[in-house]
């Protein structure tokens, strides 16, 4: 199952972000401390990670290279409640840094684009065998 991480010190937030994953099809995960990402990144191995950008523990720009570190090569979606010269900003730091940004959400977020966006990475998985033809 594809998995999707998300991250806001705001564990409520997380906890929206990972519910509407959730009934996406994802497997689903909500963290509050950043400190945790690289084993989670290398041990959980998300496909999606959503990014909070203003957090008290670790800022998000320093989460960046943090990621970039732990080997994460999946969709990376931002998410800040600042303006959105930030947030492209830090999109295009992220991608210097060799990560894939898939988009951006400005707070409170969008719970519609965000489930059009997860829909439309959601790779379709199918438990069945693909029929075969003679």
């Amino acid at each position: 199952m594809t998995r999707l991480l998300a991250l806001d010190d705001n564990l409520d937030s997380a906890e929206l972000v990972a519910r509407v994953g959730t009934k996406c099809g994802y497997e689903a995960k909500a963290i509050s401390d950043p400190r945790s990402l690289p084993d989670l990144v290398r041990t959980w191995n998300p496909a999606v990670i959503t990014l909070d950008l203003c957090m008290p523990q670790e800022d998000g720009i320093v989460v960046l290279s943090t990621l970039q570190q732990a080997g994460f090569e999946g969709d990376l979606f931002i998410v800040s409640g600042q303006d959105s010269w930030l947030r492209n900003t830090a999109g295009r730091l992220a991608s210097a840094l060799g990560l894939k940004v898939t988009g951006d959400f400005s707070k409170p977020v969008d719970l519609t684009a965000l489930r059009t966006a997860l829909t439309k990475l959601k790779p379709v998985e199918s438990d069945a065998a693909a029929p075969v033809w003679e």
